[in-house]
């Protein structure tokens, strides 16, 4: 009965993790640029392997029921959100896979990807995001623009000024988007211990515009619902058990005379 219940137990954590992480989605339904994450699941290893002891007495009838599931490291939904219109020229969106480069320190691991794309321009005249860390260029540099004179961002990234380019916007995706994590601010880089492949992107670039969160808001409120009835379920299975347990001990080893 004690093996049903770590079961049952392990549905209940995995469904209120699922829950905090629905609930953080929908939290971000306004933010911009904001991609929801979802919760991958697997089943959970049986004791033996899990703490690589093979040599362990094995019960084959309790291994054959499983040992219940466990989450997995939260991924980066992919799905677009909707072009939202807002005339003012430092704001940009991506049409299509794909994410404006950002440097967020020094070297290759200090390159962050986003798909908030409300800049501004610091006192150099660099294009930055929002936080201050600039936004680089298809070579990997950064993009100076004059304040003082109008410029256009074409469909393909390219930055014209003064009737001459001075600019192209990196535009990368990656070759496993499951190797995606988030950074803050906005940003996105590598899960730990991963390293992150970009490639070039074929996404179009909008101006005076920005992306709104991709978050599907009625599909995310029914997932909680689910999630919070299958924890409810967890729970009622496991006071079940309790109460046999109870009752196992209360009445089974009892003398009759």
């Amino acid at each position: 009965m004690n093996y049903g219940m770590y079961i049952a137990a392990s549905g209940v954590s995995t469904q209120m993790a699922r829950t905090d992480v629905m609930a953080n989605n929908l939290a971000n339904i306004s933010t911009v640029g904001f991609r929801p994450d979802y919760l991958a699941v697997r089943a959970r290893d049986v004791a033996r392997v899990e703490k690589n002891i093979p040599f362990a007495q094995s019960d084959a009838l309790l291994e054959r029921l499983g040992a219940g599931v466990m989450p997995m490291p939260t991924r980066v939904s992919q799905s677009q959100g909707p072009i939202q219109q807002t005339d003012r020229p430092l704001d940009f969106a991506i049409e299509g896979q794909g994410f404006f480069v950002v440097s967020a320190g020094d070297g290759p691991d200090g390159m962050r990807l986003t798909r908030d794309g409300r800049f501004n321009l610091n006192a150099q005249g660099e294009l930055v995001t929002g936080a201050g860390h600039r936004v680089l260029d298809d070579g990997g540099g950064t993009i100076l623009l004059d304040s003082a004179q109008r410029f256009e961002v074409r469909g393909d990234g390219e930055i014209v000024q003064g009737g001459a380019v001075v600019g192209r916007l990196a535009l990368r995706t990656v070759a496993d988007p499951a190797g995606l994590a988030k950074r803050g601010e906005g940003l996105l880089g590598a899960q730990f211990g991963q390293t992150l492949q970009f490639l070039p992107a074929s996404a179009q670039v909008h101006q005076n515009a920005v992306e709104g969160s991709s978050v599907d808001a009625i599909k995310t409120m029914m997932g909680v619902t689910g999630a919070a009835r299958s924890a409810s379920s967890g729970l009622r299975i496991i006071s079940m058990i309790n109460q046999n347990l109870g009752l196992a001990v209360g009445r089974l080893g009892r003398i009759t005379g």
